[in-house]
């Protein structure tokens, strides 16, 4: 009879341990898929979706002027795009690190490993991140002048992250992110 309830006894806090973990876990699944969720929609709406619209009609168009007014809406658009990149990187960072964490506590694969954290955040964003990426380079590349965009500190910020987070995308862009110009140095 002792035993039975000293099993009991010990086995209650485990098993309340074990369903508090488990708990903990799909918390925290759930907490980043929610703010993968909000970054695409971040991405896709709002005042993303309006400076994507104003850069891609821009790139697009057959000819371009720039008044003051103009060029103004145009490096808000472009700044706004850049940190919308910003923000979908660090929503994964802060994602990643969790998932690293538990990872190297476990030593072994897990369920929630940093693939799976990562593999969530490109089901939602790829390829809205992606073109976002390619339209600001882009840009860049033929309205850095025109604009006269002092954007430096941006750029090599946008450069170290994407060899972090879309090392595919740095790699595309590379000769663009390797380019030293004037104002660069």
């Amino acid at each position: 009879m002792f035993d039975l309830l000293t099993a009991v006894t010990a086995g209650g806090p485990i098993a309340i341990a074990a369903v508090a973990g488990i708990f903990t876990l799909n918390e925290r699944r759930r907490t980043a898929r929610a703010a993968y969720a909000a970054v695409h929609q971040d991405l896709t709406t709002g005042e993303v979706a309006q400076a994507r619209d104003l850069v891609a009609r821009t790139m697009f168009a057959r000819k371009y002027r720039f008044g003051r007014a103009e060029r103004a809406l145009l490096i808000k658009g472009y700044f706004a795009l850049y940190w919308s990149i910003e923000r979908a990187h660090n929503v994964m960072q802060l994602h990643r690190a969790w998932a690293i964490r538990w990872f190297r506590w476990r030593n072994r694969e897990s369920w929630l490993s940093k693939r799976s954290v990562e593999r969530d955040a490109q089901d939602f964003m790829t390829w809205n991140l992606n073109e976002i990426v390619q339209n600001v380079v882009e840009f860049r590349r033929r309205f850095r002048e025109p604009l006269n965009l002092h954007d430096q500190d941006a750029w090599a910020s946008l450069a170290a992250r994407l060899q972090r987070f879309q090392p595919e995308l740095y790699e595309a862009n590379r000769v663009a992110f390797e380019s030293q110009e004037p104002g660069d140095r």
